[in-house]
């Protein structure tokens, strides 16, 4: 899992294709145990022996510490009672609500809000390290929510009240997305839209002969500018306007029915 981010966008979406494919429990426990060096997870002893089986899994007891433990100790798939990895996986990658994957997969509804962020902990720490070529990059922003706090610093929205102020705010939270044509994506939750917060993650994973790709935003052009890789601005407005006149264009031109009844 940790090495995702290498892997290109062909790769991804092979890996895709071959997680989506219904396989047996047994083959899923087989592919674990063969890929699992057996180390102890305590002390990182290289030695342990066999001692019985857990939920299916060959168990290991090491020899030093002589702590007990199987391929997916210390990972997200552990000490999970119920064995629906696969069935839960396919309901993730569907985008299934928390009480749809749990009657999917036949678990309670708090069973599988737990499961969930089990499960998307190491996808969502896992990024891009290095982008190069061509590389698009884009802010968004997101409401700030200070869900269980007890001590708010402004007065408390009723739910699904909307935010109305637009670019940054106390209430926006901006994240800025880069991604290249490879399809390597690396995201950045920032304090303020400016050069001085943006600049550093960028220097850290751009290739020095990147071309990067952002609208019109002076802040982007001072960050190439100063990491020296070329900058080149898409004017949305502009190609809009192209295809508008060229979506008029096409209206207006008579048609060969037009022509032959002239």
């Amino acid at each position: 899992m940790e090495k995702i981010s290498q892997l290109n966008r062909r790769q991804k979406e092979q890996a895709k294709h071959y997680l989506s494919e219904a396989k047996p429990q047994a083959v899923v426990v087989k592919y674990l145990e063969d890929s699992f060096e057996p180390s102890c997870p305590v002390c990182q002893a290289d030695r342990p022996h066999r001692w019985g089986h857990q939920a299916g899994l060959q168990r290991f007891r090491c020899c030093l510490c002589k702590h007990t433990f199987t391929a997916i100790s210390g990972t997200p798939l552990a000490r999970l009672r119920h064995k629906q990895w696969l069935n839960y996986s396919a309901a993730l990658i569907e985008g299934l609500t928390v009480r749809a994957s749990g009657r999917q997969c036949g678990i309670d509804k708090n069973t599988s809000f737990r499961w969930r962020h089990r499960f998307l902990t190491l996808p969502a720490a896992t990024k891009a390290n290095h982008l190069q070529g061509i590389i698009e990059a884009d802010e968004t922003f997101f409401h700030s929510s200070c869900k269980g706090q007890r001590h708010l610093n402004r007065p408390p929205r009723k739910r699904g009240k909307q935010i109305h102020v637009r670019g940054t705010g106390k209430d926006q939270v901006p994240v800025l997305v880069v991604r290249d044509r490879s399809g390597a994506t690396a995201d950045f939750m920032l304090n303020a839209l400016d050069k001085k917060t943006i600049e550093p993650p960028l220097r850290a994973i751009l290739a020095k002969d990147a071309i990067f790709c952002s609208d019109g935003a002076a802040v982007y052009r001072s960050v190439a500018h100063s990491l020296g890789i070329t900058h080149r601005p898409v004017n949305l407005l502009l190609e809009f306007q192209s295809l508008l006149v060229f979506t008029i264009s096409r209206m207006l031109m008579p048609t060969t029915a037009d022509l032959n009844s002239g």
